[in-house]
């Protein structure tokens, strides 16, 4: 990541179906799991996150 974010998007809880774009980020507002399949393929991975936390980059 070397260029900053140009757009930002609310995940709510509980949402099931992919989103329109593939994010580099995700930052936690609340603590929680985050289930996540990656673009590639493979089974999803299940993230624990605490609040105020990123959940990863990519």
């Amino acid at each position: 990541m070397d260029s900053p974010a140009s757009n930002a998007a609310s995940i709510a809880p509980l949402h099931t179906d992919d989103l329109p774009h593939v994010p580099r980020a995700l930052y936690a507002l609340g603590e929680g799991n985050v289930r996540v399949r990656m673009r590639g393929g493979g089974d999803p991975v299940v993230l624990p996150i605490l609040a105020g936390s990123p959940a990863g980059c990519a």
